[in-house]
């Protein structure tokens, strides 16, 4: 009887240290512990959605695009000047949502995608990051 509690409570533990995502820690040292081809499973599953989760982390962090708000109507450029021509005739109006794309020239200039797919640059004082 004390042995089936202390091996609830023990599964208790190893159910809680899962939802903290230490399950590939917990299956691994099972697996030492145990060696099942069921403990086994279990860890390589885990190392798996691990492994997805941290390459979404990563593709979130480094990769995705950032939205942006245009703060101040300014006008879209081909390049990253002044003195290039301009993508669209009217300015972008300001509270409009962009995705930031890339940043040229020490930051004063932003490579923007506009929601109807128009490329081009900004300046950086005319947007925020949201």
């Amino acid at each position: 009887m004390i042995r089936n509690s202390i091996k609830q409570k023990i599964l208790e533990k190893v159910i809680s240290l899962e939802k903290f995502g230490i399950n590939d820690l917990t299956s691994g040292t099972l697996f030492i512990w145990k060696r099942k081809k069921r403990m086994l499973s279990t860890a390589i599953i885990a190392a798996c959605a691990a492994c997805v989760m941290l390459l979404t982390i990563g593709y979130s962090y480094y990769l995705a695009p950032i939205d942006a708000i245009i703060i101040r109507s300014t006008s879209l450029y081909r390049d990253a000047g002044h003195q290039y021509a301009k993508v669209l005739d009217e300015p972008l109006l300001s509270e409009k949502k962009v995705e930031m794309l890339d940043v040229f020239e020490d930051g004063k200039w932003l490579k923007i995608m506009t929601p109807e797919n128009n490329l081009g640059y900004v300046p950086e004082e005319s947007i925020r990051t949201i």
